[in-house]
């Protein structure tokens, strides 16, 4: 599957892609949501995996908003380290720090969804 990873934290950033590429994923990783809208544009993604707050280019929201324009069955994984971000309806939320075996069901629901 290719999955677009998207947070602001290059530490974080490198971590979660390793999960990713530890399940057998091809990961693409941008810092904030202009390089994701970029990323997006040029190739086809499987899954959207986003952080709730990035820095520049706005939110995961607004990000995976803007994805659905283009691709409304795109699946959308939310993640965040703050816990006063709650989920809204139809969404799936990850807690930072995620293990594996979380991430990993994250993606099969989200993968039975679209």
């Amino acid at each position: 599957m290719r999955v677009l990873w998207v947070d602001d934290d290059e530490l974080v950033g490198g971590v979660v892609g390793d999960l990713l590429a530890e399940l057998g994923h091809e990961v693409i990783w941008a810092a904030d949501g202009i390089a994701a809208l970029d990323r997006l544009a040029q190739s086809g993604f499987d899954l959207l995996i986003t952080d709730v707050r990035l820095g520049r280019g706005g939110d995961g929201r607004s990000l995976a908003q803007l994805a659905r324009q283009e691709r409304p069955s795109l699946p959308v994984i939310f993640m965040t380290g703050d816990d006063r971000v709650t989920l809204r309806a139809g969404e799936q939320l990850l807690r930072k720090p995620c293990t594996l075996g979380t991430l990993e069901a994250a993606i099969n629901r989200a993968r039975a969804s679209g």
